[in-house]
């Protein structure tokens, strides 16, 4: 079973009773953690943190670094402000949306990185918030995954109908999955993935479609075989 990552392991318990209870292994769970997650276990190490095998739920553990280490909340990154051109927003009123990034420029770029990923099949998933649209907007979704030195590198792009987020803008926060799958065939592989706004439009049109546009976080979601 120790073949398997923390995810396989998962589904393959859910085959029986017998299989399930074996997967509970809480040793099992603390070595998965090590090999999958070796930066957040150093990150406990370095926090003076208790990192032993029965003093701690290491299943419990691995959900909590696989939840962190696959979503990436903008608002918490502050060195993405260097690329990011609109303001830093904190919304109090929305518990849900506390931190966000917000802008009404009509070209808007920004990009994440999720790294040391296990090989899979993953997509990914943008929490946005978009005002009402018009015509000469358009939206484009890129990932690049790499080897854990940027050599090897395989592109995904994709370009949404016009309708498909006409029909999602002004009903408030929405998640837009793209439809890519993502591949990732090595382990510690790297995927950067990328959102742009830009517009077809003359300059002296910008001004009549210009509507807010706020981002929350972007999640990477590992799929089913």
């Amino acid at each position: 079973m120790l073949n398997l990552d923390g995810y396989d392991l998962i589904m393959f318990s859910m085959v029986n009773k017998s299989i399930r209870s074996q997967t509970q292994d809480n040793l099992l769970w603390r070595k998965i953690c090590f090999r999958e997650f070796p930066n957040d276990i150093i990150r406990m190490n370095y926090k003076r943190k208790d990192i032993s095998l029965n003093n701690n739920n290491w299943f419990n553990l691995w959900k909590e670094f696989d939840k962190k280490n696959s979503t990436i909340i903008f608002a918490e990154q502050p060195e993405l402000s260097l690329m990011i051109p609109p303001c830093w927003i904190r919304n109090e009123s929305d518990v849900l949306h506390p931190k966000i990034i917000k802008t009404t420029l009509p070209y808007f770029d920004v990009h994440a990185i999720f790294d040391t990923l296990m090989p899979g099949i993953y997509q990914i998933v943008w929490e946005i918030k978009i005002g009402p649209l018009k015509n000469g907007q358009n939206f484009k979704f890129i990932t690049k995954v790499s080897d854990k030195e940027w050599k090897k590198t395989i592109n995904y792009a994709y370009k949404p109908k016009p309708y498909e987020i006409e029909n999602l803008s002004t009903k408030g926060w929405f998640k837009f999955k793209v439809p890519n799958k993502i591949f990732v065939h090595e382990k510690n592989s790297k995927v950067k993935t990328e959102l742009r706004r830009y517009t077809s439009l003359e300059e002296n049109e910008i001004s009549l479609w210009i509507k807010s546009m706020e981002l929350y976080s972007v999640q990477l979601v590992r799929c089913q075989k």
